[in-house]
């Protein structure tokens, strides 16, 4: 049976880029009959008059889809509401986030400016809470909803994208919490970690390099990792806080996993030192537990939250 969204509202952010996921995402989702906002912060406008938001939407409508633009910025808590607004008045509910935008400012940590570190923190870990809040109060409203963060395989290290990757280790941690708080309400959210030749990417290699160029690009289109991203803002999907990667064709889930290590309620500078071996032996392991099996599990109490 063919998976569709018919009478769903998606919001796809930072989707006019060409290529680029964003707009892969919102034109699989259309095709499949769901509503789409187009959102991105940029207003050039090209030869043919149009910003890049609403070139995406000129092809989703052209093809017989249903499309509109928008160009407020998702990195302030109020224009994102905006955001969320624009899809509530246009067609009254919101269903879907994938929360897409970005951008990619290679630099090392030493040489990457004050305002760059800012941006880039913004864009990514704010703008994912920013939208998350403006859409989570319809979303619970409703019932129903299906966020999906862009986590990043550049969080776990890759020199000149230190700030990057912190943004997007917090995007990670940010959806196995919200999941915690989104079971009772109906909300499933997943993070994706995608790897595509987008126009974004290729700012990470010189415009020379001839992998980037004669490799990645030609054999990982944005147009592959679309259909796991449809999958995972599916009906039928009733996954919650996973990590899933998709470049090339190629998906997988990933995980994290603790080692054993020791048990020493005497345990002394000296004995962490000789001990150490035991410590880091990745042969004995065990995997952490999903974050809402953990919740339920513990019985810590939150202390009550005062303004």
């Amino acid at each position: 049976m063919e998976l569709r969204f018919d009478d769903r509202v998606a919001i796809v952010t930072g989707a006019g880029s060409s290529p680029g996921l964003g707009r892969s995402y919102a034109k699989y989702l259309a095709q499949r009959g769901a509503r789409v906002l187009i959102n991105d912060f940029a207003l050039e406008i090209g030869d043919d008059g149009l910003t890049c938001a609403q070139r995406v939407v000129k092809e989703i409508n052209e093809d017989g889809g249903l499309a509109l633009a928008d160009h407020h910025s998702c990195a302030e808590p109020e224009s994102a509401k905006a955001i969320v607004d624009a899809v509530l008045d246009a067609w009254g509910r919101v269903d879907i986030l994938i929360n897409n935008a970005g951008v990619i400012i290679p630099a090392p940590f030493e040489d990457i400016t004050d305002d760059d570190i800012v941006r880039t923190v913004n864009v990514h870990l704010m703008g994912h809470i920013w939208m998350c809040r403006a859409v989570w109060g319809p979303m619970a409203k409703q019932g129903y909803g299906r966020i999906l963060n862009t986590s990043s395989n550049v969080m776990l290290g890759l020199a000149s994208q230190v700030v990057y990757g912190a943004a997007k280790g917090g995007v990670f941690s940010l959806t196995r919490g919200l999941s915690i708080e989104g079971a009772p309400v109906g909300i499933l959210v997943n993070s994706l970690c995608p790897s595509a030749g987008t126009a974004g990417a290729r700012k990470l290699a010189e415009d020379d390099d001839s992998w980037m160029q004669d490799v990645f690009i030609p054999n990982f289109s944005p147009d592959l990792v679309a259909p796991t991203a449809a999958f995972l803002v599916h009906d039928s999907c009733s996954l919650t806080a996973q990590w899933i990667a998709s470049s090339g064709g190629k998906v997988a889930s990933g995980f994290f996993s603790k080692t054993v290590g020791i048990d020493d309620r005497d345990i002394d500078i000296e004995g962490v030192r000789e001990r150490l071996g035991e410590i880091l032996d990745h042969d004995a392991n065990f995997v952490v537990p999903e974050p809402i099996d953990y919740n339920r599990s513990s019985s810590f109490k939150p202390r009550a939250y005062k303004k």
